[in-house]
């Protein structure tokens, strides 16, 4: 961006989205595949779909991975 203002407002919005209280982690289990752990009362739950998105949001996810867009 050219532009001081807006430039600013970006780093600003992703310096929010990524502080620890409001990014998820993921990581990798023993077979590779991704997921999100969650510490729930001290025990661990593994979400192996991202947490809080909707069917139509993953469907889309997915579907946009088959094309060959390069």
């Amino acid at each position: 961006m050219e532009s001081p203002a807006p430039a600013r407002q970006v780093i600003e919005q992703m310096g929010e989205g990524l502080r620890p209280e409001n990014a998820c982690r993921v990581l990798l289990d023993e077979d590779d595949n991704i997921y999100w752990p969650t510490g729930i009362d001290g025990s661990e739950r593994r979400y192996y779909n991202e947490p809080e998105s909707a069917f139509w949001q993953r469907f889309m996810s997915g579907f946009i991975v088959i094309l060959s867009i390069e």
